[in-house]
């Protein structure tokens, strides 16, 4: 017998030949270069903060320390002030009946002696107090001496006429303050208190 022709398959029983599917276009994640550019500002910031807890605050810690340090003290103001340094100033303080008058803080004293003056005794205290001028002194003793039950007193033993002649005397139980001679320094003041017992 002869075999049969060989025929072309019929397209119901041919193979199928897979068929590729189009390359799509690969998509970029959205977003990506924003969170770079966050990345990149957070590690900048982050480096920043470093630098100035290195540098900048360790110099602010020791120009604090400087400064507290060569700061002079109120009392080593009076205390470097000539007649002061020499006549071995003491903290200012009055005896009994005048212990509660008040002094500036920093305040430094000696004794001026006791005289008779007008038919009156009166005690003299050299004092030095830190201030920028006299009117910040005066200021301190007129809210003060109030405070502490001494009367203005526009008379004043002490005085030829009797007189205090300005608003910086005081009295109280028949004694008298008087602050008299003030002389401005170089961030401080040099006066006397006047004291009639």
């Amino acid at each position: 017998n002869t075999p049969p022709p060989n025929r072309p398959p019929t397209p119901w029983n041919a193979t199928p030949v897979p068929q590729r599917a189009a390359a799509q276009p690969r998509r970029r994640a959205s977003g990506s270069p924003n969170r770079l550019l966050l990345g990149i500002a957070a590690a900048l910031i982050v480096a920043s903060l470093i630098i100035v807890g290195i540098i900048v605050l360790p110099n602010l810690f020791v120009t604090t320390v400087i400064l507290k340090r060569v700061s002079p003290t109120s009392t080593a103001i009076c205390a470097n002030v000539a007649q002061f340094k020499a006549a071995n100033a003491g903290n200012a303080v009055a005896a009994a009946p005048f212990a509660d008058v008040p002094f500036p803080a920093g305040s430094l004293s000696y004794d001026g002696g006791t005289k008779n003056v007008g038919g009156a005794t009166v005690h003299t205290l050299h004092t030095c107090s830190p201030s920028l001028n006299l009117v910040t002194t005066r200021s301190f003793f007129t809210t003060n001496m109030p405070a502490k039950g001494w009367s203005a007193s526009s008379s004043f033993p002490a005085n030829g006429d009797g007189k205090c002649g300005d608003a910086y005397c005081w009295s109280k139980g028949g004694h008298f303050v008087g602050l008299d001679t003030p002389t401005n320094g170089s961030g401080y003041v040099v006066y006397d208190v006047r004291l009639v017992p």
